[in-house]
């Protein structure tokens, strides 16, 4: 059995297309991130990643809609992510395919 730490990981990601992935694959992405109420996040958008994130803990606002703790939303490609955190939030993100490049800002 392997143990690793969640902060040895780029940006939480710990499987998908990055150098220190546990397991590294194109298909997907998977990610544990925790972000403070005073986060912020650049409007942007994805041209080929389709993104599934369950709100774990926290409360936040996605393009204008609250987002509550066991919600599980879903953002299609070249749709805009416009995101506040109302709390602290932890949210497991998995991404499909793995392009930790395919971000677009507005």
């Amino acid at each position: 059995m392997k143990i690793y730490k969640l902060e040895d990981f780029d940006r939480g990601y710990f499987i998908g297309n990055f150098p220190k992935a546990i397991f590294k694959t194109n298909a997907f992405e998977v990610s544990l991130k925790k972000h403070l109420k005073t986060d912020k996040h650049e409007l942007h958008y994805h041209k080929f990643v389709t993104e599934f994130i369950l709100v774990v803990r926290g409360m936040m606002r996605v393009n204008g809609q609250v987002i509550n703790e066991g919600h599980i939303f879903v953002l299609e490609p070249y749709m805009i992510n416009e995101i506040e955190y109302l709390d602290e939030c932890e949210l497991v993100v998995v991404k499909s395919p793995s392009l930790p490049n395919d971000r677009v800002p507005i």
